[in-house]
């Protein structure tokens, strides 16, 4: 038998019925930036450490220096679920994508979440008053 040829996969890896933790995030990242115009963006980074898998939702300020804000992360192992939602130090569980979804929505309907998107609105319409010489924004 020649073993150079053989395949012992299965044919059929069956359907992915689940939407990944950082799809999630993503499509959360392209609806920022299109409900600021542009103004600001949303950014999603994801990295794996030692088994887990973390992904940051960032807001960047384009009009100031590219400023980059993390506003929550989720983490979560290779099976996605449960995933852990860390937001302003703290911390909230999902034990599946109805759980991650609805989380999300309570961070980034918080007062929290708005005070920093509010923040960084104004200082990007008003970018005459970051200077090149600034290295850190007030707030």
């Amino acid at each position: 038998m020649d073993n150079n040829d053989l395949d012992l996969w299965p044919a059929d890896f069956g359907e992915i019925s689940t939407t990944s933790p950082a799809s999630i995030l993503r499509k959360q990242a392209k609806a920022l930036t299109e409900r600021t115009n542009g103004v600001l963006r949303g950014d999603v980074s994801s990295r794996s450490s030692q088994g887990t898998f973390h992904h940051s939702l960032y807001v960047v300020a384009p009009t100031l220096k590219n400023y980059k804000y993390r506003l929550l992360k989720v983490s979560h192992g290779i099976g996605f679920y449960p995933a852990t939602i860390d937001f302003h130090d703290r911390e909230m569980n999902a034990f599946d994508e109805d759980d991650l979804i609805q989380a999300l929505r309570t961070v980034l309907h918080s007062e929290e979440a708005k005070r920093v998107i509010q923040a960084l609105l104004s200082q990007s319409n008003d970018p005459e008053s970051f200077t090149e010489d600034d290295d850190d924004l007030p707030f």
